[in-house]
């Protein structure tokens, strides 16, 4: 900055600052005497110093000319406009949360994270874990939140969604509550947290239950549906679903796709996955499917449809535009 010259009155220093803005050159002021009402001026750029001399001596020549007068609309039209701008790109800068994809970090769980770990934790309560058990209650909670009832599967083998025809609408989300076990629980929530609290933060509640709920869907469906034997092949068993399923890992493969694809679609949102990451779930997944034959019996269609329609919600909620790019 550089000191341009003392001027004395609030108002004529106003109008001359303002006059100044509309020519593209800024100004600071600072109080000398607040009796006196005396003021220094400096300007900014100091390569802007002599043509701010020079429109000094006109000023102090002709102060009353009307084009110093009109300064003043129009470097309160000025202001305004760059207030108006920089909301805007306030809006446009989402600043990373506090949050990491490897760990989980420190923040505390978003409410619909929360509310799907504490549902699955009293269902697998409820259902004792889904070990076995003479509870007749425990067996009713549980046979009523699966896809399908082992009894109605058994009596129509060819209809899967039997009970879903029937109405009972539930059953298409409703297993991701129910788990194999305290291990299987355990696992599943764990991932749960370390990437639902990732993509709730950024996404927001609502949208994230949208999420969340498309995946389910869609996970359970083509794991519910597809045949043992696609297409009436055996050697296609590996490919082949069940109704007799449940967890929520489809969920948690829908969100880890979701993640993955926005974040490579948005690197300025300030989050990635790192390729480990990526590496264990797809190998995962992969493992699942080789162990079809196995004791290891996992739900790998319920895996590969969320993972599927997790990425493609990705791209959906990945913006297009421009406007979108980070800025410096």
């Amino acid at each position: 900055m550089r000191y341009l010259h003392t001027i004395q009155g609030r108002t004529k220093l106003e109008t001359f600052t303002a006059y100044l803005l509309t020519q593209g050159i800024e100004t600071n002021a600072e109080e000398l005497s607040r009796e006196e009402d005396t003021w220094e001026l400096w300007v900014r750029d100091e390569d802007q110093v002599e043509i701010s001399k020079q429109e000094l001596d006109a000023f102090l020549k002709d102060s009353s000319n009307p084009k110093y007068a009109d300064a003043v609309r129009k470097a309160q039209e000025l202001q305004r406009q760059r207030q108006q701008k920089a909301k805007e790109v306030a809006k446009l800068i989402r600043r990373p949360p506090n949050i990491s994809p490897a760990v989980g970090g420190r923040r505390k769980i978003p409410p619909l994270t929360m509310t799907l770990v504490v549902l699955c934790i009293a269902v697998g309560i409820l259902t004792n874990f889904g070990l076995a058990t003479t509870n007749a209650t425990t067996k009713s909670i549980a046979e009523e939140l699966q896809f399908i009832d082992y009894l109605t599967w058994k009596a129509e083998p060819n209809n899967p969604a039997a009970r879903v025809m029937m109405g009972e609408v539930w059953r298409i989300v409703t297993p991701i509550f129910l788990h194999g076990g305290p291990i299987h629980l355990i696992f599943n929530l764990i991932m749960l947290v370390q990437l639902g609290r990732i993509v709730e933060t950024f996404e927001g509640t609502w949208r994230f239950s949208f999420i969340v709920l498309i995946i389910a869907i869609a996970s359970n469906l083509l794991q519910g549906l597809t045949p043992e034997q696609p297409f009436g092949l055996e050697y296609l068993s590996f490919l082949g679903g069940s109704p007799l399923f449940v967890g929520i890992s489809g969920v948690v493969f829908g969100i880890f796709g979701f993640l993955w694809i926005k974040s490579s679609l948005r690197p300025d949102l300030g989050i990635s996955l790192h390729p480990v990451s990526v590496i264990i779930m797809i190998g995962w997944l992969c493992f699942g499917f080789l162990m079809h034959d196995s004791e290891l019996r996992m739900a790998n269609l319920c895996h590969l449809g969320g993972l599927l329609s997790g990425m493609f919600l990705g791209m959906i909620f990945a913006p297009k535009s421009k406007k979108h790019h980070s800025r410096n």
